[in-house]
């Protein structure tokens, strides 16, 4: 922990919570919702339609871009959307006209994000439709052009932000943007028709001009701590990371537990410039693997782990069965 091995049972407490506290914000910034206990709003819950003024007007002009792809491959042909670098050239093309006013979108502020497979799928399509006009390598019947595709498909392993683990690469539509893929555990892995991988995928702006439209926030805990202190002086409560944690400790008989709080949220001022695109799929060979243990396919055998975010009061490290909720502490 902090580069150094772990010495004792308080470290290996703390290991175990930070790590579980990491799974549960990655499930969280996606699935998130405040209708379940102890959960800030996710991308799920804030890009959506159905905004309202004070007054509980409906403004549709506020609301983000929900489009239902149907479960359909990336050439749209079921779904009737069409090609889905087509659609997206298009989608991008409308944000931008309406955040002009605002200013412009910067190459690094508008961004694709969604599962790690169907990155690769976007990657290996977009090579296929950009050197061959088709989404699937085994549509591609010159076979001069294979060699071409591949070649293209290399070349997208780079441009903003790239970093080949969260940034895995970009496409580039037809005004000339580089478009940067970036990756989540967190989005769900689904098959509904027996045969294709599917997941969701945004488009997320985070600045337009001089304005931050989307960002992560936080409660500051020290204020929560220094209300503990003026309510108890011995009280165990400390805030760590400039208020991002809050650290206190708990006695049962002869047994101790170390907890930890944080109150993470997400600030979104522009819906609109936002876009879901649910239930994309891809073919492919093997079975996608995920690193969140919410979702069946993080094991072998097809059951959810369920990250172990709520311990008992007594010592019994026995998690209660099934919970997904946030961490509450312990």
């Amino acid at each position: 922990m902090n580069g150094t091995p772990i010495a004792d049972d308080f470290e290996w407490q703390l290991n175990g919570i930070m790590n579980v506290l990491r799974q549960d914000l990655a499930h969280d910034l996606v699935h998130g919702s405040h209708l379940n206990n102890y959960e800030m709003n996710g991308l799920e819950s804030i890009i959506r339609t159905g905004y309202e003024d004070n007054s509980g007007n409906h403004c549709p002009y506020i609301d983000s871009w929900l489009v239902n792809w149907g479960c359909d491959d990336l050439d749209g042909e079921v779904n009737r959307w069409g090609n889905f670098f087509d659609f997206l050239d298009e989608l991008v093309k409308e944000i931008e006209y309406r955040a002009q006013n605002l200013g412009g979108i910067a190459e690094s502020d508008m961004v694709l994000f969604t599962q790690r497979f169907m990155a690769e799928c976007i990657l290996d399509a977009f090579a296929c439709y950009s050197v061959c006009g088709v989404v699937h390598a085994a549509d591609i019947t010159e076979q001069s052009l294979r060699a071409n595709t591949l070649a293209y498909r290399q070349s997208l392993n780079g441009g903003p932000m790239y970093d080949g683990s969260r940034a895995v690469g970009f496409v580039k539509l037809k005004n000339g943007r580089r478009l940067p893929i970036l990756v989540d555990d967190a989005f769900s892995i689904t098959r509904p028709a027996g045969t294709n991988y599917c997941s969701d995928v945004y488009l997320l702006v985070r600045k337009i001009g001089a304005y931050e439209v989307l960002y992560g926030e936080y409660l500051d805990l020290g204020n929560y701590a220094n209300m503990m202190k003026k309510f108890n002086d011995a009280t165990s409560v400390r805030a760590e990371a400039g208020g991002r944690f809050a650290f206190k400790g708990k006695e049962d008989n002869w047994c101790g537990t170390a907890m930890v709080g944080a109150s993470p949220e997400i600030y979104l001022s522009a819906p609109w410039a936002q876009a879901r695109i649910m239930c994309v799929c891809c073919d492919r060979k093997l079975k996608p693997t995920t690193g969140d243990p919410f979702q069946p396919d993080y094991m072998p055998g097809g059951a959810p782990m369920y990250g172990a975010t709520e311990w008992g009061s007594s010592c019994v490290d026995v998690p209660i069965i099934g919970t997904q909720q946030a961490i509450r502490g312990q």
